[in-house]
């Protein structure tokens, strides 16, 4: 399989390393972790200006109409910097949902306003069980007159107190089947009824719980066919999992290449580090680890572009980028001894990126159990 990009994927993924380093330095990455937000707005509009919240989107709707590889080198990128953003869920799981679920309608009145950053949405799956299966789905959704009261609580949904919509995935009847009976409703982040409570997280991505008490939402905004979402929410997930796996794997060779720089240059009985076998051995296999991340991800991406199946291998990429990610900043650390862990340092803030995004539409065990599953094992 070839991976090597067109020109024009060399040239953008030089302009996002470009805009990275000159608007979000390690500074200003460690102020927006510690900031009330999380992320720069000017950031956000300089993105939707660039016409990156839409990228991978039909030009129909106010995207850009690029590939799915395009995406997954923004994603990367946005891991190796590492950049603090709600890209994730703002943008890419936000916008799947409305593409795949939503009305002609409904698609033009959303997605151009969230790819021109006028309008934020969090997508709202997960709830205590962190499941991203149909049987984690437990918040109701009970029809009262021409209206749905939604109640039940949402958890781990990153920069979900700064959006001004929500896409609640909800369960409006009981059947043997887990996957029926499941229905994505769009919500006023503002409406009655709902409380926001932030929730402490290693990558500092802001995540919150976000409670419905009877809130109240017209049948108009169901996304969807009542009861019948699962089958599109797979899709979601699938492409969502892969860019996931994006991030993670821009961590992992951000991280390598932080620790190889290191291994050169500190000095320990009178030599470089890095002449050291131990330490080669560490490299080599960070740079494996490495490597197989990035081959996964990008033949998942790729596969996504040509019209493929991908579901094996979006669970293959998150697999592989997740024990890359882990692997290689725990690496890293051991190379980079104590010093490694000081906040004043780059490391940590790989790792900790990693270890959240990780959980993320599943950890590697659980992604192995579906290839597992796929394969009819």
């Amino acid at each position: 399989m070839d991976i090597s990009f067109t020109p024009e994927q060399e040239a953008f993924c030089k302009a996002v390393r470009g805009f990275l380093a000159a608007h979000c330095d390690r500074t200003v990455v460690r102020q927006l972790e510690a900031g009330d937000l999380g992320y720069s707005q000017d950031h956000w509009r300089a993105m939707a200006q660039m016409g990156w919240l839409g990228l991978a989107f039909p030009a129909a709707y106010g995207g850009q109409g690029k590939g799915f590889t395009e995406l997954a080198i923004l994603l990367e990128e946005f891991g190796r910097h590492p950049f603090p953003t709600p890209y994730q869920n703002a943008a890419l799981q936000s916008a799947l949902a409305i593409l795949h679920l939503g009305s002609e309608s409904q698609k033009k009145a959303h997605l151009s306003k969230l790819f021109d950053g006028s309008s934020r949405y969090a997508f709202c799956l997960t709830e205590a069980s962190a499941s991203y299966d149909p049987w984690g789905v437990n918040v109701r959704a009970i029809m009262r007159g021409p209206e749905y009261a939604i109640n039940g609580a949402k958890l781990f949904i990153q920069y979900g107190a700064s959006a001004d919509h929500y896409i609640v995935v909800a369960r409006t009847r009981d059947t043997e089947d887990h996957a029926d009976g499941i229905t994505v409703f769009l919500v006023e982040a503002n409406a009655k009824g709902i409380t926001k409570t932030p929730l402490k997280s290693m990558a500092d991505d802001k995540q919150c719980e976000i409670v419905f008490n009877q809130v109240m939402v017209s049948r108009q905004n169901i996304l969807g066919t009542l009861h019948k979402a699962w089958p599109a929410l797979q899709k979601v997930i699938t492409l969502s999992t892969i860019a996931a796996s994006a991030e993670l794997a821009g961590c992992a060779r951000a991280a390598l290449e932080h620790a190889v720089d290191y291994a050169k240059h500190r000095v320990q009985f009178g030599k470089p580090i890095g002449s050291f076998q131990a330490v080669q051995h560490y490299a080599a296999d960070m740079l494996t680890a490495a490597d197989a991340a990035t081959l996964a991800v990008y033949d998942a991406a790729s596969r996504v572009d040509q019209g493929l199946s991908h579901v094996i291998e979006a669970s293959q990429a998150k697999a592989v980028s997740s024990d890359a990610a882990l692997r290689v900043t725990a690496k890293g650390h051991q190379i980079m001894g104590g010093i490694g862990v000081y906040k004043e340092r780059d490391m940590q803030l790989w790792y900790r990126r990693a270890k959240v995004m990780e959980q993320l539409f599943g950890d590697a065990q659980y992604h192995r159990e579906k290839v597992a599953q796929l394969m009819m094992l």
